[in-house]
């Protein structure tokens, strides 16, 4: 889970709701941001499989940890041939990579994760936000419809002082990329963090 049940109520939320609940809803809102995305923001084991264009760096646009057994058609290369390069988001391979449709296969520890192994803070956020919508009650159709405005006011006025919100560049039906919710601390921070369509998981 990107944040925890202490996290959560140190936030002020989920009073009224037990840790079982508030563990619940965090654990699907950290599976929202995993769908969303494309990304882990956490280390996990995972192979990949990326075509080789005959350079000696191969850009990944994921952010790998560790190598744990690499194949370039079909061959077996030492992990400790490869470097890791970039901060993480490409590898350097001295004999180059050889081209092919697909031809590497990798397999190491992926995560989007800070130097300390940890989710970085805007996603902990995200998690904290989406949890705390998680909670309320789908028959709560004025709650509902209140997480709704609040993702899109623009403008606010309050004790004689006002404030204005910048306005999403383009609006899409919920549901659709970059407009998951309505709410523009949670989509405009997730649009940002998106995996690349070119890599595909083996």
């Amino acid at each position: 889970m990107y944040c925890t049940v202490e996290d959560f109520k140190s936030a002020g939320m989920g009073g009224e709701h037990t840790d079982a609940e508030i563990e619940r809803a965090i654990k699907r809102a950290c599976a929202k941001i995993d769908t969303w995305t494309g990304l882990c923001f956490k280390p996990v084991l995972k192979t990949y499989s990326f075509s080789g264009h005959g350079g000696e760096t191969l850009h990944l646009d994921l952010d790998i940890i560790s190598i744990e057994s690499l194949l370039i058609d079909g061959y077996e290369v030492l992990p400790g041939d490869v470097r890791i390069v970039q901060n993480g988001l490409a590898l350097y391979y001295k004999n180059g990579w050889s081209k092919g449709k697909y031809n590497i296969l990798l397999t190491g520890m992926f995560g989007r994760v800070t130097a300390e192994g940890e989710p970085p803070a805007q996603i902990v956020e995200v998690a904290m936000r989406l949890a705390a919508r998680e909670l309320v009650p789908l028959g709560d159709t004025e709650a509902q419809s209140e997480m709704i405005r609040s993702g899109l006011v623009q403008s606010e006025t309050t004790d004689g002082h006002s404030y204005s919100l910048a306005k999403p560049s383009s609006v899409g039906e919920i549901g659709t990329f970059g407009y998951w919710t309505g709410d523009a601390a949670i989509d405009g921070v997730l649009s940002h963090f998106q995996a690349p369509t070119r890599i595909r998981c083996a």
